[in-house]
């Protein structure tokens, strides 16, 4: 029925409008009515540099992710935080928690998953890395953070749009510098010795 569609398309399409036309025999009426999709308008990270660390060191991200507010955006569904680089860049994860709750570690190159994000609130996560034992020193590294999610909890029929968003900056860690100074020390014994010996 038309209000069936109507229904089922209000959950389906991002912002737009729509006519719905039904047509009888006696009367011909028309319905406009605004579709709904969400919108994520930031992820950011903090801190954006971290310096002076070395192998086996820990840094602590906080990820904001921030949903458009207002009346014309929808709920984001299946929202899944990724570091691209995490599988490939000389570090692991330690630790993750949203929203201060701690979470379990996931697979690959994914950070932290969330069921549903409402337009207006903003989800914290709080990501730990540890450094590589064999990373390289005054080596730099670059996690790059994106946020996917899609339009529909759970749909039956393949229409939820599928959405990401990148960081508005990403971080980088620089590892110290070893310096290494030798140093020449003449032994006062030996040049003796070799005083005699050449005499």
């Amino acid at each position: 029925s038309p209000l069936r569609s109507a229904t089922t398309c209000f959950v389906h399409w991002r912002s737009m409008t729509a006519s719905l036309a039904t047509t009888s025999s006696s009367a011909s009426d028309t319905a406009s009515l605004t579709l709904l999709e969400p919108d994520m308008s930031s992820l950011t990270v903090t801190p954006l540099s971290t310096s002076d660390v070395d192998a086996s060191d820990s840094v602590t991200y906080t990820v904001t992710l921030a949903m458009s507010s207002g009346a014309t955006y929808a709920d984001a569904h299946t929202v899944l935080l990724s570091d691209a680089t995490l599988l490939s860049e000389g570090y692991s994860v330690s630790a993750v928690s949203v929203d201060s709750t701690p979470q379990s570690l996931l697979a690959g190159s994914s950070v932290a998953a969330v069921s549903s994000i409402s337009p207006g609130v903003s989800v914290v996560v709080e990501y730990t890395i540890t450094l590589d034992t064999d990373v390289e020193a005054g080596s730099s590294l670059a996690p790059v953070f994106t946020a996917s999610y899609v339009s529909h909890p759970s749909p039956t029929d393949g229409t939820a749009r599928s959405y990401s968003e990148s960081a508005v900056a990403n971080p980088s860690i620089s590892l110290t510098e070893v310096d290494v100074a030798l140093t020449t020390r003449t032994d006062a014994t030996t040049n003796a010795n070799d005083g005699q010996n050449n005499g």
